[in-house]
């Protein structure tokens, strides 16, 4: 089964197609270059939790249960970006692929 995902979404780590197939365990391979990968749930965890923060306290000062400030807001948007940025990465590699230009490469040399 293979499918295009929206390119934000899930990738192949090593050569960036994102013309990839999903397995039944629920790993994901990529038909280019034969890598194996899976999601990186402490990853998301990480990147993920600021987020939520930031979308429960805007939610709560919309609906008037909690008034908070603007720079409040301003900051958790920040901190959320960061940590974002600065998560380790959202796919964990199981199984390494090869590069196409790799064994032409390869083939030439021989």
């Amino acid at each position: 089964m293979s499918f295009e995902p929206i390119a934000w979404k899930i990738y192949c780590p090593e050569c960036g197609q994102r013309k990839i197939s999903k397995a039944a365990d629920g790993s994901f391979g990529c038909p280019e270059c034969g890598c194996e990968f899976r999601h990186n749930w402490k990853s998301w965890i990480i990147a993920g939790t600021p987020f939520c923060v930031l979308v429960l306290v805007v939610m709560l000062d919309v609906l008037s249960v909690i008034s908070v400030s603007r720079a409040t807001v301003t900051i958790l948007v920040v901190v959320s970006m960061v940590i974002g940025f600065f998560s380790p990465d959202f796919y964990r590699v199981v199984k390494h692929g090869h590069l196409p230009e790799d064994s032409v490469d390869e083939n030439d040399a021989a």
